[in-house]
């Protein structure tokens, strides 16, 4: 009976150290940067979202009822105007730091939430501060470039001008009129940035109701300890497994080196795992190629930088993990094994003085009677 419970208590622990190893290593690549608010800032910075997104306005921002749903980037595509210019004082405006600051005020309030350290989600995203700021430059802006079109020979009404499309500036039309215009095409109430404010109670579904439900609110924060947890419970199970091992094994020292070749294995297919997704995924994109609309646009050069370098992130910190359970399995089957050699044969003789004791005292031996020559009687 006793057998079967230690083969019952090896196999198990075999299966435990190979499962417990793989999930391990991939739960603290995980949560370790999912759970960190510092890693959480880093990934905008280091995928360039934020010069991305004062390269995005002019494509969020449309021409208005008059030209459908054409934004202002792919109007100044096929316009004389000078769109460098343009994005130029967009970036004095909106510099990088500006959307760093918008986002960590969601950041910060967000991981307040979930460690606990406040009661509630709150935040407050203001874009208005900047409007008429913006405003002012890039119609200074429009107003000095449409200084520089050549006078239009015939005589054009206001009413059909269009600055995307003049190569000539009418008689009678004022550059400072069409800068206005446009200023209002970019900052009005229909543009992007007429959405100035945006809080924690703009955050519905798609039939309108609070994201952040009480039960959410409660629950998330639990939710949040359990995942930052998450990667020491894994490791105390795997103790209690290699444990298990160690004590259901022919003998201790047999059950740590299985205990190590298992976490070695376990941990140098979930290096591979990590390498393949890597591999696979680090190229993968989102949005349409080539695609100038506003969603699209933000998808591709805002949505996939930051989802590749979530994937670098995630894999680098599950390779490095890998890694050292790789080393820690080797020097564990490697220490079980140099204390196997280094003290079996001190064991072998021990073994051997006692099995000699046990044995009784060896008799002298008597010796045959001599054989009488029978060749000396023939003679």
């Amino acid at each position: 009976m006793l057998k079967v419970i230690k083969f019952l208590g090896k196999s198990l622990a075999i299966f435990l150290i190979g499962s417990l190893s793989v999930v391990l290593i991939t739960a603290a690549a995980v949560t370790r940067n999912l759970t960190d608010r510092e890693t959480i800032k880093s990934w905008p910075v280091e995928a360039g979202v934020y010069s991305n997104l004062t390269n995005s306005i002019l494509n969020l921002a449309n021409r208005g009822d008059d030209s459908g749903s054409e934004s202002i980037e792919d109007a100044l595509d096929k316009s004389a105007l000078d769109e460098e210019g343009l994005k130029a004082v967009l970036r004095g405006v909106y510099a990088p730091e500006y959307w760093q600051n918008k986002f960590e005020s969601v950041v910060d309030p967000a991981f307040d939430w979930l460690e606990g350290q406040a009661p509630e989600l709150k935040f407050s995203i203001d874009f208005s501060d900047k409007r008429t700021e913006l405003g002012r430059a890039v119609e200074a802006e429009l107003r000095r470039q449409l200084a520089t079109f050549p006078p239009c020979a015939d005589n054009r009404a206001f009413d059909n001008f269009d600055p995307f499309k003049a190569t000539c500036l009418p008689v009678g039309v004022s550059a400072r009129e069409v800068a206005a215009e446009f200023r209002q095409e970019l900052t009005g109430k229909d543009s992007f940035l007429a959405e100035a404010d945006v809080t924690e109670q703009d955050l519905t579904d798609k039939d309108g109701q609070p994201v952040i439900t009480p039960e959410i609110n409660d629950n998330a924060p639990r939710v949040f300890a359990a995942l930052s947890n998450l990667p020491y419970i894994l490791g105390a199970a795997l103790g209690l497994a290699v444990l298990l091992l160690v004590v259901s094994d022919k003998t201790p020292l047999h059950g740590l080196r299985k205990a190590g070749q298992l976490i070695f294995l376990s941990a140098l297919v979930s290096w591979t795992g990590f390498y393949l997704t890597r591999r696979v995924l680090g190229d993968f994109s989102i949005g349409g190629e080539g695609s100038s609309s506003g969603g699209e646009f933000i998808a591709r050069e805002v949505g996939s930088p930051l989802l590749k370098t979530i994937i670098r992130d995630i894999t680098d910190t599950g390779l490095w993990l890998a890694l050292a359970f790789i080393i820690f399995g080797i020097l564990l089957w490697l220490g079980a094994f140099i204390w196997h050699k280094a003290y079996h044969h001190h064991e072998a003789e021990n073994i051997a003085n006692k099995a000699f004791k046990n044995q009784p005292p060896p008799t002298d031996a008597k010796l045959p009677k001599p054989v009488k020559d029978s060749s000396k009687n023939d003679n």
